[in-house]
This record gives structure tokens, C-alpha cells and sequence, in this order.
């Protein structure tokens, strides 16, 4: 992989083709979809590479086709904490807690439960 050979704006390039082309065939309404939506990796691999503007965008863009999924919120919530967007961190943050059942814990306590 491109990220493991040390040229992680590669590794973004293909992610990121990758994506808009999956964003193309859209989630089947009966399906269960994809196991870890590319752009999900995408936001995942700029959250890593100290980019959390362009990652939560990719967060929020897959959010838009699988709504609710909890690494994409949790991706989104951490993006927009990164990024400074503390409006958005907490509105990814209480829709993790409502989700979870877990409305009084800190976003640290929410990101120890996707494990």
C-alpha cells in the first residue's frame, strides 16, 4: 500500500478515487453496505496524517450515505475537535452518546468503546 511505502498522499490520491467511485453506486436500500466505507479510511488516513479540516469533510461525506454509523461519528467527532470545530465535535459527540446509550460520558470514555 502507498501509506505503508511512505507516500501517504498517494495512499490519499487512490483513497480518495476510490471513495468518489463507491459514492457512485450509493448504498443499496436492503444491504447492508460496506463493511468500512472508503471514505471512512479516507478520513481515518488524513485524521492521521494531522489533516482533521479535510477529514472530518470526508466523515460528514460518508455520513450522508450511511448515517448513524458510529466510526464515522466518532471519526467526525474527533476531526471537528482536531480542527477546532467544537460546535460540530459536540454535536458528533452527543449523537455517539445517544447512540451508545452512554449520554454522561466524556468523548474519551466514547472513543474507548469502538474496541
Amino acid at each position: 500500500m502507498a501509506c505503508v511505502g511512505g507516500k501517504p498522499e498517494d495512499a490519499a490520491a487512490v483513497l480518495r478515487k476510490t471513495a468518489d467511485a463507491e459514492d457512485i453506486l450509493g448504498k443499496h436500500p436492503v444491504s447492508p453496505g460496506a463493511l468500512m466505507p472508503v471514505r471512512e479510511q479516507l478520513g481515518g488516513l488524513l485524521l492521521e496524517l494531522g489533516q482533521p479540516g479535510e477529514a472530518q469533510k470526508e466523515f460528514e461525506a460518508e455520513l450522508k450515505i450511511y448515517p448513524g454509523r458510529f466510526r464515522g461519528l466518532l471519526g467526525a467527532a474527533q476531526s471537528a475537535e482536531k480542527a477546532g470545530d467544537m460546535d460540530g465535535a459536540r454535536r458528533y459527540y452527543a449523537k455517539l452518546a445517544a447512540q451508545t446509550g452512554k449520554a454522561g460520558d466524556s468523548p474519551s470514555e466514547l472513543s474507548k468503546s469502538k474496541n
